[in-house]
């Protein structure tokens, strides 16, 4: 700005009376002022503001309003905050004011008008400051994108045998680094839905962990939805979730099978339907595994029932033991 009455003004073309004018004399005539009070805007969003209110240029009165300072002056910005930056459109002299992402607090800058065209005197240079109050604002949960592919990849081949276990801080990111908590639905198109366990989340505190269980219940078609909330806002993801059928081997059930019979007796056929158990519910056939040895002259099974035919030319007490299997056709039980 300039001091004193250096020149005699008349109009933006005429030449300052003095004898000095180029040492003397202003390009134009101005002033500047600070903004009262702060410019109120919000995290993560660019603000756009008008600039004129800082300055009084040449002819600006109260009847003709705030005048354009571009017409004649460049305007220049610069931010006082690392966390802010600002750009200039001196066509609409306006100022874009943009902070860094998640980040909220003061913005001050400080906005320069300096005269375009200098024929004579000194250059007029205004600089005025505002302040912009970036308020927080709560942002939502969100996938996250660097391991959520990764996290979930156990969901892609999964069969009714399996467990698949997730860790929910590699699924789901809080830019303001709030714990969230994680839901788990589904719909069915066929099947048993798998059961679901979720623990405690605490990602930005304590274990650092969100531990979800999905345990298959059997073959399954349907969709799974995660949903990822910070009791405010909620972020859900969405799968298509095929559980393969496998072929499962019977297992026995129970402890071992004693028949006792004495010599003379007729031994009734002895069933093992109860003994095994096929867990996907097929047709079993049975094997003796050892055989009774001397003790019997044949031994062997109709369907599910063991029949035993004794020797009767052995008159001492005595035992044996033989190892019994089921079958499904394709898988074989342990022994039992």
């Amino acid at each position: 700005m300039f001091s004193g009455d250096l020149c005699g003004w008349c109009s933006s073309n005429q030449r300052c009376s003095k004898l000095n004018p180029a040492q003397s004399c202003p390009a134009d005539f101005g002033c500047a002022k600070n903004k009262s009070g702060n410019v109120p805007a919000f995290e993560d969003t660019a603000i756009t503001w008008n600039i004129n209110e800082l300055f009084v240029v040449y002819r600006e009165t109260n009847t003709t309003g705030q005048l354009s300072t571009s017409t004649n002056y460049t305007l220049a910005a610069a931010t006082l905050n690392s966390r802010c930056n600002v750009t200039v459109d001196a066509d609409s002299n306006n100022i874009t004011v943009t902070p860094s992402a998640n980040w909220f607090g003061l913005c001050q800058a400080r906005v320069s008008a300096a005269t375009k065209f200098l024929l004579y005197g000194h250059n007029t240079t205004l600089f005025s400051y505002v302040t912009f109050d970036f308020a927080s604002v709560n942002d939502a949960p969100a996938k996250a994108d660097a391991t959520y592919d990764a996290a979930t990849a156990g969901l892609n081949s999964w069969n009714q045998t399996g467990s698949v276990a997730l860790e929910g801080c590699k699924m789901f990111v809080d830019d303001d680094k709030v714990d969230f908590t994680i839901s788990v639905s589904s719909v069915t198109t066929s099947g048993t839905a798998p059961t679901v366990t979720t623990g405690l989340c605490t990602c930005y505190t304590g274990s650092l962990s969100c531990p979800i269980s999905l345990k298959a219940g059997g073959p399954w078609e349907g969709k799974i939805t995660f949903s990822a909330t910070d009791g405010i806002n909620t972020t859900s993801t969405q799968h298509d979730i095929t559980i393969t059928a496998v072929n499962r081997a019977p297992v026995p059930v129970g402890g071992n099978v004693t028949i006792s019979v004495k010599e003379t007796d007729d031994v009734q056929p002895t069933s093992f339907s109860t003994d095994f158990q096929d867990p996907d519910g097929n047709s079993m056939t049975y094997t003796l595994v050892d055989g009774f040895g001397s003790l019997v002259t044949s031994a062997s099974f109709d369907n599910e029932k063991l029949v035993i035919t004794l020797n009767t030319t052995l008159i001492n007490s005595t035992s044996a033991t033989s190892r019994v299997t089921a079958s499904d056709g394709s898988l074989t039980s342990n022994p039992k």
